[in-house]
């Protein structure tokens, strides 16, 4: 018998690799609310100087706006809506702030956009001592609770092994459910994801209007909100 045969250490990519995905939610409006605490609550979009509606809280998506719509239209649906000039820069420090928080948790951090990202949480439940699912709620909170917006997670488990990859997919969302979102029964649709993605197919959890929890699917990613 050879050193390679008798020699096999157990590596950390030999366990399913835990990667979880996050997303702000209605992330330029939110940033607005969570500035100005008299907005939180209220129908709120961002865009003014252009224009058109850049970002909608989900106060105003629910009354009828929608990204894109001219400022007219989206008075004409939702008369007490408040429009706002956009504050990239402010939103650039919540992005930051953001990631920050997330690599507290993993050096891991893949960025995808400004207020969504990959993060690597493989081999970290032992560190914590909790659970996937616990980790990705930890980070959730810490994320709400400094900045003061809502986010949206999900993780999946994927087999590294030498046989057929398979991944399985959770979510945990927060306030209310974005376009598309279906209460009381499953979807699902590809999600965003980086290169290391098996490009499985993804869920997740959000909360319905009354507040109890359903399963539904992420509508197309609003790039700019």
């Amino acid at each position: 018998m050879n050193d390679s045969d008798s020699y096999n250490p157990i590596m950390i990519h030999s366990w399913p690799r835990a990667i979880m995905h996050i997303d702000a939610d209605a992330f330029f409006a939110s940033c607005e609310q969570a500035i100005h605490p008299e907005l939180k609550g209220k129908p709120v979009i961002t865009g003014k100087e252009r224009g058109i509606v850049a970002a909608a809280s989900y106060e105003a998506k629910n009354r009828g706006v929608e990204r894109g719509m001219r400022l007219f239209e989206a008075k004409k649906v939702c008369p007490d809506v408040i429009m706002l000039p956009s504050d990239y820069e402010t939103y650039s420090l919540f992005s930051v702030r953001m990631f920050e928080i997330l690599r507290r948790f993993s050096p891991v951090v893949e960025e995808y956009s400004i207020d969504e990202a990959f993060v690597d949480l493989t081999g970290l439940r032992r560190l914590y001592h909790s659970s996937y699912k616990d980790i990705a709620f930890k980070i959730q909170e810490e994320v709400e609770k400094e900045l003061g917006i809502t986010v949206s997670v999900g993780y999946s488990l994927q087999d590294t092994g030498g046989g057929r990859e398979g991944a399985w997919h959770h979510g945990i969302g927060r306030g209310e459910p974005d376009e598309g979102a279906c209460q009381g029964r499953v979807k699902t649709q590809k999600a965003p994801r980086p290169h290391h993605d098996t490009g499985a197919q993804h869920t997740y959890l959000s909360r319905g209007p009354s507040g109890r929890q359903g399963m539904g699917h992420r509508a197309e990613h609003d790039r700019a909100a």
